[in-house]
C-alpha cells in the first residue's frame, strides 16, 4: 500500500514501480482491485524469477503453504538496466518505507 500511496512521487521522478510475487495473475488482479493498486503486479507462480534473482525466502520450508515467497524488499534499477540498489530483509515487518526509499536511496 505504501508504494501506491507514494506512486505520484515515484512517477514525478520518472521512476517506474512494479511488484512481483508468487501469486497467480487472478489473485493479483483481485488484490489490485481491492486495494486500488495502479502499478503493475508481476506474477511468478513457480517462483522462477524470484529464484533467478536470488530473493527466494529460504527461511520458508518447501512443505509450508507459503513456500516460494520472496524476501520483502526492493531493487532500484537504472535506466541502463543495471541494479543500482538492492535492499531485502528477512521479515516483511522490517523493510524501508516507500518514503525512505525515495529519500535515502533516490535522494527525492
Amino acid at each position: 500500500m505504501q508504494l501506491q500511496q507514494n506512486l505520484p512521487q515515484f512517477e514525478d521522478a520518472g521512476i517506474a514501480v512494479f511488484a512481483i510475487s508468487y501469486d497467480p495473475v487472478e489473485y493479483q488482479a483481485q488484490f489490485a482491485a481491492e486495494f486500488g493498486i495502479e502499478f503493475p503486479l508481476l506474477a511468478d507462480p513457480d517462483s522462477q524469477v524470484i529464484r533467478a534473482v536470488g530473493i527466494l525466502n529460504n527461511l520458508i520450508e518447501p512443505h509450508e503453504d507459503v513456500y516460494g515467497i520472496p524476501f520483502p524488499g526492493s531493487y532500484v534499477v537504472g535506466v541502463d538496466g543495471a541494479i543500482e540498489e538492492k535492499r531485502f530483509f528477512q521479515s516483511y515487518r522490517t523493510r524501508p518505507s516507500a518514503a525512505s526509499v525515495l529519500r535515502d536511496t533516490l535522494g527525492i
